[in-house]
């Protein structure tokens, strides 16, 4: 971490960004280095490629959260967050300031090391565990709200401390953010028990979608774009739903997809329940992510997508016995 730390010495001004469609450990991360930042006196502003899901409005710190709009950034640094690959941040990155230092900090084991300064670690369960031992470690100020913020990171990332990334060193982190005055209620209230009608009338629509496949082994969940406007709803208010699709007994394999650029492309989540790294297999259909979970983005329509797949991952359960 030193040459993280020389660099926030020698620089003055700082830009944050991370992954489109941003989740709770982007947003989390990315308010707590800001906080983080400006209490050792530096100025930082974050700038991501969307806007987050609603839920984290309402985050202590939310309003630091701008959404980029195609103007010029400027700053001595940069910091892009929980992002494998440039291409991850979108418009962002070609906007990037000219000679600035990119540092990438990231806990996804498909990041392609890019940037100036690269701090990948697989094995953490959160961008958010990283940058708290980095804020320990460099003796930077944790105000309040950058422990909410981590705090939001790894709980979300680790499913609510449920996924196998809830490692002891993330309950541990978690455990001393609470020490030092985080609400796990407050924060339970906010992130899971404040979403909006168009929630979960579409998470009504996803269930309905239910499709199983490969002896039971495999289950998918789709949303076309029809669903999304039906509703009034972003692909943001569907970040949760990938879950639902390895909720049920005797699956081992989820697919959940939706629709995005009016039908043109699809956009895949999978999540596995242990035995299978759908890692690999999203890397097959030109994503990657996670042993338990990754994406992918097809260009091509909802059913298409659905059907290749499901085609990829019914491979991968036939040379795995069941369990």
């Amino acid at each position: 971490h030193v040459n993280i730390f020389r660099l926030v010495r020698a620089k003055k001004s700082f830009l944050i960004t991370g992954h489109m469609r941003p989740d709770g450990d982007l947003c989390g991360s990315a308010i707590a280095l800001r906080a983080a930042l400006t209490g050792l006196g530096r100025e930082a502003r974050i700038v991501l490629p969307e806007a987050p899901p609603d839920r984290y409005a309402h985050m202590d710190g939310a309003d630091w959260l701008e959404v980029f709009d195609g103007s010029e950034l400027r700053a001595d640094a940069v910091f892009v967050l929980d992002s494998a690959g440039l291409e991850r941040i979108g418009p962002v990155a070609d906007a990037l300031p000219e000679n600035a230092p990119v540092v990438s900090i990231d806990h996804h084991l498909s990041n392609t090391g890019f940037g100036e300064i690269s701090w990948v670690e697989g094995e953490r369960s959160s961008t958010g565990e990283m940058l708290y031992e980095l804020a320990r470690e460099g003796g930077w100020p944790l105000p309040g709200v950058a422990c909410s913020a981590l705090y939001t990171a790894i709980v979300t990332d680790t499913g609510r401390f449920s996924y196998s990334n809830t490692t002891a060193s993330a309950l541990r982190t978690a455990a001393e953010l609470v020490e030092l005055g985080v609400s796990p209620v407050a924060m339970a209230r906010l992130l899971y028990r404040s979403k909006s009608e168009r929630e979960l009338r579409l998470q009504e629509r996803a269930l309905a979608s239910l499709k199983l496949v490969a002896d039971g082994r495999m289950s998918t969940m789709a949303l076309s774009h029809r669903d999304f406007t039906e509703l009034g709803a972003r692909p943001t208010d569907a970040q949760d739903l990938a879950a639902l699709t390895v909720s049920m007994a005797g699956v081992e394999l989820g697919a959940f997809l939706y629709e995005l650029a009016a039908g043109r492309v699809t956009k895949c989540s999978l999540r596995s329940t242990g035995r299978i790294d759908v890692s690999e297999l999203a890397g097959r259909l030109g994503g990657g992510g996670h042993a338990a979970a990754s994406g992918c983005q097809l260009e091509m329509g909802l059913e298409e997508a659905r059907d290749l797949v499901v085609e990829v991952c019914s491979d991968a359960l036939r040379r795995a016995e069941p369990a």
